[in-house]
Order: C-alpha cells, then sequence, then structure tokens
C-alpha cells in the first residue's frame, strides 16, 4: 500500500512540476472579481489592456467602441511565445465587417495566459509590428 502511494505523489510531483506557457481564451463573466472591475474600467474604450495576476495574466483585445473617425476592428490569430525572459503576444487585427456577424462577435476577445515562470517583458506584436499596451494593471 505504501508503494502505491509513493508512486501515485511521485506522478503527481512530476507532472505538477512541469508547466509551460499557454493560454486560453476566457469570458469575462469567468474571471475573479478584480479583473472583472478592470475590464468593467476598460471595456468602453478600444485598446489593448494587460492585467498581471500571481501565477498568470490577461490580456484584453477591445475593437469596440473607436474613437471618431476610426473604424471597429475584430482580433484573430493570437499566439504567445517566450524566448528565455521575453514574452511575445501576436495578433491581427483587421477592419470589421459590419455585415458579417462572427467578425462582430470577435470584437471583444480576452485570453488568460499562464506563466511557466516569471518574465521580465512583455511584449505585443500586432499585425507583425511591435504595439504597446493601453492601460496595463494588476495586483
Amino acid at each position: 500500500m505504501q508503494k502505491l502511494l509513493f508512486v501515485c505523489v511521485l506522478v503527481f510531483l512530476v507532472t505538477g512540476c512541469h508547466s509551460e506557457l499557454s493560454f486560453s481564451e476566457m469570458k469575462a463573466g469567468k474571471v475573479k472579481k478584480e479583473v472583472q472591475s478592470f475590464l468593467e474600467s476598460v471595456e468602453q474604450d478600444k485598446g489593448l489592456y494587460l492585467y498581471q495576476a500571481d501565477t498568470a495574466f490577461y490580456v484584453f483585445l477591445n475593437g469596440k467602441n473607436p474613437p471618431e473617425g476610426e473604424e471597429a476592428v475584430w482580433f484573430n490569430d493570437f499566439d504567445v511565445k517566450s524566448d528565455g525572459d521575453i514574452v511575445t503576444i501576436d495578433y491581427d487585427e483587421e477592419k470589421l465587417d459590419t455585415s458579417d456577424e462572427n467578425e462582430a462577435q470577435k470584437q471583444q476577445r480576452l485570453y488568460k495566459i499562464y506563466r511557466d515562470k516569471e518574465y521580465d517583458v512583455i511584449k505585443s506584436m500586432k499585425n507583425g509590428e511591435s504595439k504597446s499596451f493601453d492601460i496595463v494593471s494588476g495586483e
């Protein structure tokens, strides 16, 4: 019985220690109160937003409510990569075709990025070009 318990604990420890940088798309209503509050504070403004938490960070892409004279946009091809102490967030932004309902649903995207370690730099690339975050916040 002790051997079985030892093997189970060993497997748990080995699999628990292996983690890698990954992400998933989230629904705004399914995040912690602090993140939800941040999202509510920026949801009326078009932009790129970063919220840092203990073990993850959140990227909010908001294409709704563009400033006057700008077109609404939608987002696709989101990806996250790391190189040493740098995390790079890649995404594409395209002009919104208001006749396409699928595009309209992609005007706001929220991603949770699970850290595998601490990073010194988080940078973003929009359509292959460097883009700064409009607001960075966190716990």
